[in-house]
Order: C-alpha cells, then structure tokens, then sequence
C-alpha cells in the first residue's frame, strides 16, 4: 500500500512490531507499505525485546520457501541482532 499518510506501529517488543506489519500485509492483501513507521521503547541494554516464538515462525515459514532464517541472515549481512527481523522482513514479505 501506498501512501501520502505513515502506518505508525507503536511497540516495546521488535517482534511484535514486525508481527502485527506482517498482519497487516496479510490482512489487506498487499506486498508493501510505504510509508511505514515503526517506533520501539522497552529496549534492555541497548536491544530491543523479541519473541522467540515469533521468530521461529517466521524462520519456519522463510524455510518452507527456500529462504535464509533471521539468523542467516544477520549473520550475513553483519547486522545487530536489533535489525535482524528488519533485514529479513523484506524476504518474508516478498514470499506471500
């Protein structure tokens, strides 16, 4: 979806945030939002706080389709693990 007007996602947990875009996806039958806002608080030195849970769903999911797990993928590209589901959030998306 795109748009002049900002989705604002408001979460303590990077997890959830990713989840309830993930649904809104889902939900509106779309494959991007832009633009899109995500603001986290809750963060624990320095990193913010996830869900293993949701984590591996999404990596069952990405390995259904052929794609690397959020490990992989940060491990890859070097990143934080605080922007890992960022990284990866395009590949997930991309295979709905």
């Amino acid at each position: 979806m795109t748009s002049s007007v900002p989705l604002l996602i408001e979460e303590t947990n990077l997890s959830h945030a990713w989840g309830r875009v993930f649904l809104y996806l889902f939900d509106n039958r779309c494959k991007e939002i832009s633009p899109l806002v995500i603001t986290l608080t809750g963060f624990k030195n320095g990193i913010p706080d996830e869900d293993e849970a949701i984590v591996n769903a999404l990596n069952e999911c990405l390995l259904l389709r052929n794609k690397k797990t959020v490990s992989k993928v940060s491990e890859t590209n070097g990143t934080k693990k605080s922007h890992k589901l960022c990284k990866i959030s395009t590949i997930a998306f991309q295979a709905i």
